[in-house]
């Protein structure tokens, strides 16, 4: 499966619950689990980037993009 490419690592806060959340978005919308889980890893970067656990911000564009970058597959959400 791999994990989402990460630009830099600054704090791993909060990372958890933000796989949960990206994890579960893919679980509510019907996909498959390694999706989910791909989600999960998605979303969870853009925490470990930050600093602080509330401090990231990502459109939809933003993320279906970062998933494509990351897995090298288009996913609709």
């Amino acid at each position: 499966m791999g994990s989402a490419v990460v630009k830099k690592v600054s704090d791993p806060i909060g990372a958890g619950d933000a796989f949960r959340a990206g994890f579960l978005a893919g679980y509510f919308k019907g996909k498959d689990l390694k999706t989910c889980g791909q989600m999960g890893s998605v979303s969870a970067v853009y925490t470990v980037e930050q600093y602080g656990t509330t401090t990231h911000r990502f459109t939809k564009k933003e993320f279906c993009d970062r998933y494509k970058k990351s897995f090298r597959k288009e996913i609709k959400l």
